[in-house]
Parts: structure tokens; sequence; C-alpha cells
């Protein structure tokens, strides 16, 4: 009886650790995951990041700053004086995107860890977004801006959703602002 019950201890404790080293590959798995969206989210920031328009900076910056509320984010900070604006807030994807792009998440997660369970990848993302506007000449402003979110590595094709409707936001704006203050460019 001795014996039976060493051995029944074990395996109790053989099989306890088990599970444990399942989740630590699962948890290295998806840090693998994570680390590739980071490295994706480096290169989307430098490809997405940056545009040049010919209008003057007062013009940008202030078409930017009336734009951005459309997608859900609040001024924080602007200072028009070093070119500065911080927003930060949930932008508002629209729902179907969201559903599209919270399914290839889900998905693309699954495949590469292997895991089975069940979950969700549906949420407007918090987002930070630091944008620069510098005067080039009197007619040509560039414009920077640096988009962050929580949680901080987002599926990538979302982050460069998100991107693109920053732009689209802010090109909005500026075509709507054309005519104001006599800025025919």
């Amino acid at each position: 009886m001795h014996k039976l019950s060493i051995w029944t201890i074990i395996i109790f404790v053989v099989l306890s650790f088990f599970p444990k080293t399942l989740i630590a590959w699962d948890r290295q798995k998806y840090s693998e995951l994570i680390n590739s969206y980071r490295e994706k989210d480096n290169q989307l920031r430098l490809a997405l990041g940056e545009r040049i328009y010919d209008k003057t900076f007062n013009r940008i910056f202030d078409s930017i700053v009336v734009g951005l509320p459309d997608v859900g984010l609040t001024a924080k900070n602007i200072e028009k004086s070093s070119g500065y604006i911080y927003v930060e807030g949930k932008y508002a994807m629209p729902p179907e995107e969201l559903k599209i792009l919270g399914d290839e998440m889900v998905k693309e997660i699954k495949d590469f860890t292997g895991y089975k369970y069940n979950f969700s990848g549906y949420a407007d993302p918090d987002i930070k977004v630091s944008i620069y506007v510098v005067q080039f000449t009197d007619r040509q402003t560039k414009v920077k801006i640096k988009i962050t979110a929580e949680p901080p590595n987002l599926y990538p094709p979302t982050l460069e959703s998100i991107y693109k409707g920053v732009w689209h936001s802010i090109e909005r704006q500026i075509f709507l602002d054309e005519n104001l203050d006599g800025d025919k460019k």
C-alpha cells in the first residue's frame, strides 16, 4: 500500500506540472506573436505616419484640431507655437470593420498559438495620437502622426485601419476648410 501511494503522488505531481508546461508554451507562442506585431507596428508607423500638404501651417493645424473629434478623439494638449497636438480616446471604428478585423485577429492568434478556446477580438481601441505639424515653406506643411494604443500591441491591420481613418478625418477637414481664410491651395 505504501508503494502505491508514493506512485500515486508521483503521477499526481507530474500531471500537475504538465498543464503548466502547456500554458507556458502557449504564453511563449503568444509572446512571439506579440513581438511580430511590434515589428509590424514600427513598419506601419514609418510607412503611414507622415504626409506633406501644399497648405499653410495655420490651415493644416486648425483643420487637424477641428477634424479629429469626428473619429472619437479628444484634444488633451494643443501647442500651436511648437506645432504639437496630443489627442486620445476610443477610436470610433465602423462596427462591421471592427468585427471583420476582430475575427481575423482571433483566427490568427488561434492558428499561431494553437489555442482552442473561444475569445472575442471586438472592442474599439483606446488610442493616443501625437501629431507634429511643421511648416517647410510659407505654402508647404509636413504632418507626422504617431499612434499608440491600449492594449499596446494592436493587431497590425487594425492599426493600419486606424492610421487610414485618422488621415481621412484630417484630410476631410482640410478639404472642408479649403476656402476659409482665403487659403485657396
